[in-house]
């Protein structure tokens, strides 16, 4: 980013990538594409996120001490509660991560014993 005054810092995983998919991903000047999914691609999409939120919420009702880390959080602030929910010897946290622009998110449980 010539000029510019934000630095990215890339993984490992950025490496072994193709150089160019690497700078079309951060690069200000690529335009980036919006996905617009059919109606039926959709209504599967909103399925499986109503069936996310009704486990979760029978999750929740069943171990109290459950800890759901908000996806809104950054990235630091999400390791932190999960370090906090683990001090707490909570029961299980859930941490999730949703890109801006990202098809899908990537949840993954932490559990704690």
């Amino acid at each position: 980013m010539a000029g510019g005054s934000e630095h990215i810092l890339l993984d490992a995983y950025a490496a072994k990538r193709c150089p160019v998919r690497v700078q079309n991903a951060y690069s200000p000047l690529v335009p980036t594409l919006k996905w617009v999914p059919a109606p039926e691609i959709q209504a599967r999409l909103d399925a499986g996120l109503a069936f996310e939120r009704k486990v979760c919420g029978e999750l929740k009702a069943l171990h109290p001490t459950a800890v759901t880390v908000d996806p809104q959080l950054a990235k630091t602030d999400a390791i932190a509660a999960t370090v906090a929910a683990m001090t707490a010897d909570a029961l299980r946290a859930w941490c999730t991560t949703r890109r801006k622009g990202c098809l899908g998110a990537t949840t993954f449980p932490l559990d704690i014993i």
